[in-house]
């Protein structure tokens, strides 16, 4: 399946591995790889992990 890049800065499309883009000149970001399961399921930890030391810091201060 081809993947269709756009320019970061002005929203054309680009030529797949464009280092400029064609339309407004500028330089392209390198691309970032698609976070695997592996990857979302650690993010989610360490969300449901701040969420958790957030709630017992208030919990913490509302005590004390």
């Amino acid at each position: 399946m081809k993947q269709t890049f756009f320019c970061v800065h002005c929203g054309a499309s680009l030529p797949e591995g464009a280092e400029a883009c064609p339309v407004c000149g500028k330089r392209q970001l390198p691309p970032v790889p698609a976070p695997t399961g592996r990857s979302r399921l650690a993010m989610r930890l360490l969300a449901a992990l701040s969420l958790l030391l957030i709630a017992a810091a208030v919990i913490l201060r509302i005590l004390f």
